[in-house]
């Protein structure tokens, strides 16, 4: 019998798909704590960056999401719901009488705590001579860049906890 090895390998393809699943799962995950109906279609309100994403991924986004309309952020209402993913800001809208604000307020305050913990712990370690002088130079550049990443992270969800607490 013949032996037919199916071997196709896209790594770009498994990560545009792990890039759309990511942004599929936050987006429900939000729907759900504020306990959105599954059959209620919202509106996404996203950076250009995130909409190329989306575009690039068909309609995976919103049908699995129950997106009905995609806009710029720049269009976003003021009782749009901050979201952050991949280091970009993202709203979503329509959730209406269905959001709790409290309890979004009460996840981004736990994300931000977690950050704040996070980027103490790599100043800590940058700031250690043994450190810097025994772990490889890559290890040490991976430390700051992921610092780096904390701090923006940090910064869009203080935003957005701001935006929040302002009322939009």
């Amino acid at each position: 019998w013949p032996d037919v090895a199916c071997s196709v390998e896209d790594d770009e393809a498994v990560t545009l798909f792990e890039r759309l699943r990511g942004l599929v799962e936050a987006i429900r995950t939000l729907r759900g704590e504020h306990k959105v109906h599954d059959r209620k279609r919202i509106s996404l309100y996203v950076s250009d960056s995130i909409h190329a994403l989306i575009e690039q991924g068909g309609e995976m986004v919103s049908t699995l999401a129950g997106i009905e309309t995609i806009r710029p952020l720049k269009d976003k209402p003021a009782d749009a719901v901050p979201l952050v993913y991949e280091g970009a800001d993202l709203a979503l809208a329509g959730l209406a009488d269905e959001v709790d604000r409290a309890a979004h307020r009460v996840r981004l305050q736990q994300e931000i705590e977690a950050l704040v913990k996070r980027i103490a712990g790599h100043e800590g370690r940058l700031s250690n001579e043994g450190y810097l002088n025994k772990a490889p130079a890559e290890k040490v550049r991976q430390t700051r860049d992921e610092l780096g990443l904390f701090r923006e992270e940090l910064a869009r969800k203080q935003d957005a906890l701001k935006s929040l607490a302002d009322g939009g």
